[in-house]
């Protein structure tokens, strides 16, 4: 997978790849315009990234529509990426029945060669993560902040763990605190790079739900582990089968999972592949000549920002909530705004910028 450090060294400004432009528009964030000193301390910090205009960027966003323009990384196991994998998801207070049955899973699941992917926060997260690194198996940690963040702090040496031996990745740009509002958007990343997603345990208003559903969106498949109806502790995964939002596992070596079609996805005999997936998934984030657009007369100091971010082409709700600092309620209501009154457009979840003459 092509490097941006190496390119950062390589580049001709006059032909610069549009990865640059993704990473000028993160650094805005960090009050830092200097592009090539600012990937040299990431990268001292054994941080990388790869751009959705790399050819070898995950397919699997593309095929599932989840927009994400650059992928921080930590970890020299990026191949991880490719990989069949299943998440497994849970309640961060689990019970002694929750933690044997998350346990469990995740040996069952390493044995038949899958990667596990979770989001390290307690509980079942974690439970996940250490039970693939003892069994020998892989596991990928999707984070709520930057990849040089340690969150919760109680996790420090399993981070560190994985990334030793797997792999950590973020959307956000490295320094991003643990906000609460980061965490819905990370599990549909989650839901994205798995091939099922398991709920081992869940309350009713456990998170693991939000990923349930987001993987439901996507037509990932769901499974969801029953329990005991004396307790709370399952109520989440007992309402998710309820409503056919997930199949019953009911035998821990889950036949169920041999109906998928799962295989590896070639990274670089794919050529044609790459070169095609390349050109349809930049022009989600095409980058757009600020110099071709008129900006709308900006109201406030958000709706400049607004207006400002989406210079550079479409962006998401989500993307323009954490570049404007706001949380999504709010960023909706001002989107909606903007949009009646003609200076946005909203297609398909992306928001773009009306031209004017």
């Amino acid at each position: 997978m092509t490097r941006l450090w190496d390119l950062l060294h390589q580049r001709n400004r006059s032909d610069e790849p549009a990865e640059f432009d993704l990473l000028r528009l993160c650094l805005r964030k960090n009050g830092s315009d200097n592009l090539l000193s600012q990937a040299n301390i990431w990268f001292n910090q054994g941080i990388n990234v790869v751009s959705v205009a790399d050819p070898n960027f995950p397919r699997r966003f593309a095929d599932r529509k989840v927009q994400i323009s650059l992928l921080f990384y930590r970890g020299a196991n990026i191949s991880l990426l490719y990989k069949k994998c299943v998440a497994i998801v849970g309640s961060r207070s689990l019970n002694s029945y929750g933690r044997e049955v998350t346990a469990e899973i995740t040996r069952q699941l390493c044995s038949k060669g899958y990667c596990i992917v979770s989001g390290a926060a307690e509980g079942a997260d974690s439970i996940a993560h250490v039970e693939a690194i003892k069994t020998g198996g892989k596991t990928i940690a999707v984070l709520g902040c930057g990849v040089d963040r340690v969150y919760p702090i109680s996790n420090k040496n399993l981070l560190a763990n994985i990334a030793h031996s797997g792999l950590i990745i973020s959307e956000y740009r490295p320094g991003t605190a643990p906000m609460a509002k980061n965490f819905p958007a990370r599990n549909r990343i989650i839901a994205a790079l798995a091939e099922a997603v398991i709920v081992t345990t869940a309350k009713t208003k456990s998170g693991s739900l939000i990923t349930a559903k987001l993987a439901n969106n996507m037509k990932v498949p769901v499974y969801a582990i029953p329990g005991s109806i004396f307790t709370n502790e399952q109520k989440g995964c007992h309402s998710l089968i309820k409503q056919g939002c997930a199949k019953i596992i009911t035998d821990l070596k889950m036949p169920e999972l041999n109906t998928l079609t799962i295989g590896e996805r070639a990274t670089n005999n794919d050529a044609n592949e790459a070169k095609s997936f390349q050109g349809a998934r930049i022009n989600q984030r095409a980058l757009v000549d600020p110099g071709q657009i008129r900006l709308p007369v900006a109201s406030n100091q958000t709706e400049g920002k607004i207006f400002e971010f989406l210079t550079l082409g479409p962006g998401t709700m989500e993307q323009i909530a954490d570049y404007i600092g706001l949380s999504l309620a709010n960023t909706a209501q001002i989107l909606t705004g903007l949009e009646l009154a003609g200076c946005l457009t909203n297609r398909r979840g992306h928001y773009e910028l009306n031209r004017f003459s």
